[in-house]
């Protein structure tokens, strides 16, 4: 993480200092809105009865021109990820809800087109690094559940998730003035929880990893932005 750290210092050190003398195309920005996870969770293979879980978008960043309209942007990422799905029991239909709260550095290379003096529409895309902050289970009958530490308990029927992620982000901004719209997805590449296969238990009451919890995170981001 340390290392990650002082690679995007340097090079927006180095950006910075090819720069034509014109401070003023530096970017700076923050933005906040809504994320849609549509990750399937899938038990041995089978896929549970996903639902799209709703969070948060928020974040500040820095776009640095590297030749005419083509920048490198980068800067942190709060996001909420995680999925519901429900599983049927002897009893009744169990429902769980997983969310994990991550901290994300996005470097994407981007695009901007100037459609006229005060509208413009900017593509980037790149890969993004995280790593969860928190995380949380709510699982049992509807009305009735059981909420877990997801780092230090793990949760039935899953084994304990990992710290960092990594994967794909795309993202579309539509500005008026210093003002924007933006949507985007993010395509994570790493399974979200470990595969401990060679452990005989994990998570609460003891289930098997054999179980093999597969889970990918998957999301879109919508909301509104302003640039300073």
């Amino acid at each position: 993480m340390i290392r990650m750290k002082k690679l995007f210092a340097s090079l927006s050190i180095l950006l910075l200092a090819i720069l034509p003398g014109k401070a003023q195309v530096v970017n700076f920005r923050v933005e906040a809105g809504a994320s849609f996870n549509l990750g399937k969770m899938s038990i041995a293979g089978y896929k549970l009865d996903n639902k799209t879980r709703t969070g948060y978008h928020f974040g500040a960043y820095v776009d640095l021109p590297v030749y005419n309209n083509l920048y490198v942007g980068s800067g942190l990422t709060f996001a909420m990820k995680g999925t519901s799905f429900t599983e049927e029991t002897d009893r009744d239909v169990e429902q769980s809800n997983i969310t994990l709260h991550y901290l994300q550095i996005p470097v994407n290379l981007g695009y901007k087109f100037q459609v006229s003096p005060q509208v413009a529409l900017a593509l980037q895309t790149g890969p993004y690094f995280a790593v969860a902050l928190g995380g949380t289970a709510k699982t049992g009958l509807k009305g009735a559940q059981e909420s877990y530490n997801l780092f230090k308990d793990g949760v039935t029927n899953l084994a304990k998730p990992n710290r960092f992620d990594m994967g794909w982000g795309l993202d579309v901004r539509a500005m008026y003035s210093r003002y924007y719209l933006f949507a985007g997805a993010d395509f994570g590449f790493l399974e979200v929880f470990k595969d401990n296969s060679s452990d005989s238990n994990s998570g609460i009451g003891g289930i098997v990893n054999s179980l093999k919890p597969s889970f990918k995170n998957t999301l879109i981001h919508v909301g509104l932005g302003v640039s300073f």
